[in-house]
């Protein structure tokens, strides 16, 4: 992700313990993954490379078309986790378990997927540029390709 409108997102920037480093979504359809690739914000203060520190949460959605909007994009919210990435410039991703929590799915609500509240608008897509406007809280979300999301 290269810029957004969306206060929900903006807000992670805003926490007086971690910054944003970096968000990116994995598409491999039906799966959408978000990742938030959080640092300690006082590692802000020590020169590059000094014993990076590195969190990644990941939000793991189902995708699925809404059938009236060719453009609109459900989401179903199935997964959370948070993985230590490196800690004090050690790598421990293959060391420390990823913690997370399955979501409740809303049929238990009586919803199934195509009510979910959960969507986006394609607002533009080709090769390299993807620009998606997002249901409440609203926001608009210009996504560039990558060739991997590794840190």
């Amino acid at each position: 992700m290269v810029w957004t409108t969306a206060q929900d997102v903006l807000l992670l920037a805003a926490s007086p313990v971690t910054t944003v480093g970096a968000i990116y979504q994995v598409i491999e359809p039906p799966v959408a993954t978000n990742i938030i690739d959080l640092i300690p914000r006082a590692q802000a203060l020590l020169p590059p490379g000094i014993a990076p520190s590195l969190l990644r949460l990941e939000v793991l959605t189902r995708t699925k078309s809404r059938g009236n909007f060719p453009l609109r994009v459900g989401l179903t919210f199935e997964e959370v986790k948070a993985q230590p990435v490196d800690v004090l410039g050690i790598s421990v991703k293959d060391v420390l378990p990823p913690i997370g929590m399955s979501l409740p799915r809303l049929n238990f609500l009586g919803m199934n997927e195509q009510d979910s509240p959960g969507y986006f608008d394609v607002a533009y897509l080709d090769e390299e540029l993807l620009i998606i406007k997002q249901n409440a809280p609203g926001g608009l979300f210009a996504l560039v390709r990558a060739e991997s999301d590794d840190p």
